[in-house]
């Protein structure tokens, strides 16, 4: 009993440390804005290209933040209007815009580098989120080619890998990350591989959704709600 609450209480303090396996930044020939975030995705990527990390001059934005109304109005995405806020070259941009999860967009990743004969790649997105996108790269994703990708933190405000606990949102965000990377290594590193995967998501995807969107509402009205 002592030992679980230690290990509880150790777990607890260093999430942050286990979530975290960004890296610095080496030119690369893409650089990768990948979906979802508050906005500090798009300028921490957007500055590694004004500062020459692509070697191609491409910047990759993957997925689409807009409303199903701002789609059907044809409303540029909030990252794309920060691009052109500050006259990015569109020539220069790749957007991915089907709407996926993380594994869809490092799936997308590898086949556009591999099409392209392009062989590193920076992915820029939220500290918390590093691990699962490693973890998605080697175990979730077809791996094809010699490809090296470098991890790069968006450098959100919100984020502190050592006292990330005392932030309301990266507290919930290192949770959700914690659940999610249980299930990617439970899908990919042993249910894939001994080739049940399919079977078992077949059976439990409706349970699954039904539980995500609980917890969503939950971790929804926990950020509204005072501290």
């Amino acid at each position: 009993m002592v030992f679980i609450v230690i290990f509880n209480v150790f777990m607890f303090y260093n999430l942050g440390n286990i979530l975290d396996v960004t890296t610095l930044a080496k030119k690369s020939n893409i650089i990768v804005c990948l979906g979802g975030g508050d906005g500090a995705r798009i300028k921490k990527a957007y500055s590694l290209y004004e500062n020459g990390f692509s070697t191609s001059n491409l910047l990759v934005l993957t997925g689409d933040n807009r409303t199903k109304k701002r789609i059907e109005l044809g409303m540029d995405e909030k990252r794309v209007k920060y691009l052109k806020k500050y006259h990015f070259e569109m020539k220069n941009l790749v957007h991915y815009k089907l709407r996926g999860n993380t594994r869809v967009e490092m799936q997308y990743i590898k086949n556009f580098m591999n099409k392209n004969n392009f062989t590193s790649a920076i992915i820029v997105s939220d500290t918390p989120h590093s691990r699962r996108i490693r973890m998605l790269l080697n175990l979730a994703t077809d791996n094809t080619g010699n490809l090296n990708f470098y991890i790069v933190s968006s450098e959100a405000p919100w984020w502190n890998t050592k006292y990330y606990y005392l932030n309301k949102k990266a507290k919930v965000f290192a949770w959700r990350e914690s659940i999610k990377l249980i299930k990617v290594y439970v899908s990919f590193g042993i249910l894939n591989k001994i080739g049940l995967y399919d079977i078992v998501r077949t059976t439990m995807m409706p349970s699954y959704k039904y539980v995500k969107k609980r917890i969503d509402r939950i971790t929804y009205f926990y950020l509204k709600s005072t501290s």
